[in-house]
């Protein structure tokens, strides 16, 4: 089921003094997002997750785009299955029942429940790891990059990420080009 509506619903979150916050409906949007119960030692879901998700699916048309857009972006904010989940309840719990987002946030529950996203994020810790000791420790994504990439999408490395930066380490040692010097 589709919203009415041609634009997600975005969850409201509080800027610390915002007088909005007050508002009893605004508060319990607020704390489903921010005090969401989380699996132990995991934070709350990151607003930039959520928000990145909400505006991925600005001017989806058809359910396939919507479901395409969506699951894109989720492989980009997510760092393993159990951030996905977190994710996911995150936006079930603040979002609308039957909006864009709701619905995609409730199918990609129900896949991350059946293992569907295991062999992806073994593969891209896998390629993280090669990059990692092929690069000799973590300058295959310079700080600065990180620092961005944290600020826009919530993670400071989209899974999606990993793969194209092994084929471009690849295609460096192929043609003997210093990684250093990328």
């Amino acid at each position: 089921m589709e919203s009415q509506s041609t634009h997600p619903r975005l969850p409201f979150i509080p800027k610390p003094g915002d007088q909005r916050a007050s508002h009893p409906k605004n508060q319990l949007v607020a704390s489903s997002v921010q005090q969401a119960p989380a699996q132990p030692a995991m934070a709350p879901t990151p607003a930039a997750k959520i928000h990145f998700l909400a505006k991925s699916l600005t001017g989806t048309k058809s359910f396939q785009e919507t479901s395409e857009s969506f699951t894109r972006g989720l492989a980009m904010v997510a760092d393993n299955t159990a951030d996905m989940s977190f994710i996911l309840s995150g936006i079930i719990k603040c979002s609308e029942a039957g909006s864009k987002i709701y619905e995609q946030a409730k199918r990609e529950e129900a896949r991350v429940r059946s293992g569907c996203w295991n062999n992806y994020f073994m593969q891209v810790a896998a390629e993280a790891q090669w990059l990692t000791n092929t690069w000799g420790g973590l300058s295959w994504l310079p700080a600065d990059v990180r620092a961005a990439l944290q600020q826009s999408y919530g993670t400071p490395v989209p899974s999606s990420y990993v793969p194209r930066l092994v084929t471009i380490t690849r295609a460096a040692q192929v043609k003997g080009i210093d990684l250093h010097s990328l």
